[in-house]
């Protein structure tokens, strides 16, 4: 997780990291070398930004385990100050804002004690390894000395006496030109010039002669002759727009048919095969936990889906009615809304005519202001007119005496210009004549002829000293073992791809039998279906005959029964006409026995209607509660197996997670090897070769500084 995160932040802060290095190379390039930038941008990244997160203790542990030289060098540039707030702080105020970055340096700089105690540490490592080598190399020379026949004699390195250029005289600064004085501008006039009134007055016998001109009856009223012309202008414009609009009205051609669909087969990447095997494996655990709940509960689901979808159908209604309902509300609260608003507009009106009113008189009164004003400005212009002309007479003689104090500094300046390039002229001749006599003198022939053996070391003395064929056989030696690892590399990359194949290919075997088998099943379905359709229609067709046949019978078995009610009813017609006539005198108490049982029925009627209403009012909680009872049920049973679901696959990322984890530890630490062993080869090298590099011995003089002394002492003359 650690390396992700410092992975992630490198790209994140890159430009940061980018500009630091950029600098730090620019300033240290002669003691870094180029192929350690992605070093020192994880250790600038770990220190400019996760440096307080890390603790600098652990900070510490991460700088031991490189190479001590190059920590002391990133160590000193990065802990300075000077550094900090010089051209970092420059490059990051280009990126960031200028808090944030005073807080990243700020955050540098209270780590300063810290790194300066490991920058000591890390110094008395390097400086007392080479110190120890240096007395092993002299004890070692000693005892070399001490057993031959004579001393070998060491170099000490020395700077070399280089003459350092004298630095060019600066320019004479030369004076800055005298302003330039503009002529005064021409007093202002009132009113219009001569030239403005002498073309109004123009204007105006201009205007009267054409109105004199065009008020003569013989001109009136006035006509064009081009307009009284026969002219057939109309009909070309007409044709031209015809032709024009033919031109551009889009002719579109005879469509092609659309052609079939591609019948090519779709073929799977990796991608799209792990994707169907875990959508597949997702569905096999949905089926097994169905079947898991099927076993336990002895049920299924489907009166809970049909209830449930009556439930939607209904609440579904009740929603739509109240759409209706709110759509009414809102368009009532609109219609209020547009008189109010029309209201507040004729408000606003009122309140801006009454705000034009008085802003008309505090623009009355504002003009008035601004008519004295002008007037004060002007009279005050007119005492400054005055007090200018004084104050340029007092300028102007100023100006003179500068003028000749100027000239008089010019001339002495050109004078001390001259002797300085006499003198400067003088001393050139001299080096020239100089350097002309060394180059004759170190032009003249020398002998110095060495035959080198490929098969001998060079006399130097040196630790790891070996020939030019040893040196090619050790060459040789390691190019054959880097491309043994290489082959080796290739050789489980190989593998690596061979064991991914074949599981891909077993998932894409698994994906293929299963649409087989989903195919099939889908044929069967459909078979099943149309039987299932076929049988339903002729079982619908039985029934209707049947319903057919038995409405036929209840219609006849209806007439035969009206048949003989008419024919009762005719009789009882008969029988109570006899009876009424029999009664008659008893017809009041018969209307009143015949309201009675009416009364009596609908008080029956009313108490049988209530009992079955609270019936049904009871069945309806018992149904609501045992409905909300299944709802709840389904609800935990869905949530638990939801929760195993997501503990499961929790856990199996766990696992593949800590496996990959795993996976890229061991590669990073295989590579990290790998880099620690080319690094340790690369600094024996460079040592090697810094160890042998040629370093003259600066306490003995060279030939051509004994030339230039016996020269200047005279004893050599020159050609």
């Amino acid at each position: 997780m650690f390396i992700r995160q410092v992975f992630y932040g490198t790209v994140r802060f890159k430009q940061l990291i980018a500009c630091f290095t950029k600098v730090f190379y620019q300033q240290n390039s002669g003691t870094v070398l180029r192929g350690d930038v992605h070093m020192y941008s994880l250790y600038t990244y770990l220190a400019v930004i996760r440096l307080q997160e890390l603790t600098f203790p652990q900070f510490r542990r991460l700088i031991m385990v490189k190479d001590a030289q190059k920590m002391i060098v990133f160590l000193q540039y990065l802990f300075h100050e000077e550094t900090l707030r010089g051209p970092c702080r420059d490059q990051w105020l280009g990126i960031y804002d200028k808090e944030y970055t005073d807080g990243l340096i700020a955050t540098l700089l209270s780590f300063m004690p810290d790194a300066a105690a490991l920058i000591e540490e890390l110094q008395e490592k390097v400086y007392l390894t080479k110190k120890q080598a240096e007395t092993e190399a002299l004890q070692f020379s000693a005892g070399a000395g001490a057993s031959g026949a004579s001393q070998s004699r060491t170099t000490v390195p020395a700077p070399f006496p280089l003459s350092h250029p004298r630095p060019k005289p600066m320019p004479i600064e030369q004076p800055p030109p005298p302003p330039v004085k503009g002529q005064p501008p021409p007093p202002p006039r009132e009113g219009p010039t001569r030239e403005e009134k002498a073309i109004e007055a123009a204007k105006q016998r201009n205007r009267e002669q054409a109105a004199a001109k065009y008020s003569d009856p013989r001109h009136q009223p006035f006509r064009l002759k081009t307009l009284e012309r026969p002219s057939n202008l109309q009909d070309v414009r007409t044709e031209v727009e015809e032709q024009l609009a033919k031109e551009l009205t889009l002719q579109p051609g005879k469509p092609k048919p659309v052609p079939p669909p591609p019948t090519a087969e779709v073929r799977l990447n990796a991608a799209a095969i792990l994707r169907e095997d875990a959508l597949y494996k997702k569905k096999q655990l949905e089926e097994a936990q169905m079947i898991k709940r099927y076993e336990a509960e002895l049920r299924d689901q489907s009166e809970f889906d049909e209830w449930h979808a009556e439930t939607v159908a209904a609440d579904k209604a009740a929603r739509e009615a109240e759409i209706r309902r709110r759509r009414d509300e809102m368009a009532a609260a609109q219609e209020a809304a547009i008189r109010a608003r029309q209201q507040l507009v004729q408000e606003n009106l009122e309140a801006g005519r009454i705000a034009k009113e008085e802003a008309k008189a505090l623009e009355e009164s504002l003009q008035q202001e601004r008519h004295a004003l002008q007037e004060a400005n002007r009279q005050q212009r007119q005492r400054v007119i005055e007090d200018r002309q004084k104050i340029d007479e007092a300028a102007e003689k100023l100006a003179l005496d500068k003028k000749n104090k100027a000239e008089e500094i010019r001339r002495q300046e050109a004078e001390a210009a001259r002797k300085l390039a006499e003198e400067a002229a003088i001393e050139e001749a001299k080096r020239r004549d100089l350097i002309m006599q060394l180059r004759a003198m170190e032009k003249a022939p020398r002998q110095c002829v060495r035959e080198f053996d490929p098969t001998e070391a060079g006399p130097h003395y040196l630790l790891d000293e070996m020939s030019l064929v040893e040196l090619r056989e050790r060459v040789a030696l390691m190019k054959r073992w880097q491309q043994e690892e290489e082959d080796r590399k290739r050789e489980d990359n190989m593998r690596r791809k061979q064991d991914r194949q074949e599981m891909l290919m077993a998932k894409a075997a698994n994906i293929t039998r299963i649409r087989k088998m989903a195919q099939a099943q889908a044929h069967a379905r459909r078979h099943h279906t149309k039987v299932a359709e076929v049988e339903a229609g002729e079982k619908l067709r039985t029934r209707q005959e049947d319903q057919a046949l038995v409405l036929y019978d209840k219609l006849e078995s209806k007439k035969a029964a009206i048949a003989a009610e008419k024919a009762r009813l005719v009789a009882e017609e008969k029988r109570i006409r006899f009876e009424q006539q029999q009664q008659a005198a008893g017809a009041s108490a018969v209307e009143e026995t015949k309201f009675r049982e009416l009364l009596g029925g609908a008080r029956r009627e009313l108490i049988q209607r209530q009992q079955r209403a609270k019936q049904e009012a009871i069945v309806y909680e018992a149904t609501n509660k045992k409905a909300y009872k299944v709802r709840m049920l389904a609800v935990k049973t869905e949530l638990k197996a939801k929760a195993d679901y997501i503990s499961a696959y929790d856990q199996k990322i766990k696992e593949l997670t800590a496996d990959h984890q795993r996976s890229q530890a061991e590669d990073s630490l295989r590579k990290q090897s790998i880099v620690t062993t080319q690094h340790g080869s690369q600094e024996q090298q460079r040592a090697l070769h810094e160890s042998r590099k040629y370093v003259p011995d600066m306490h003995a003089e060279t030939r051509t500084q004994r030339l230039l002394k016996a020269l200047q002492a005279g004893e050599i003359l020159a050609d």
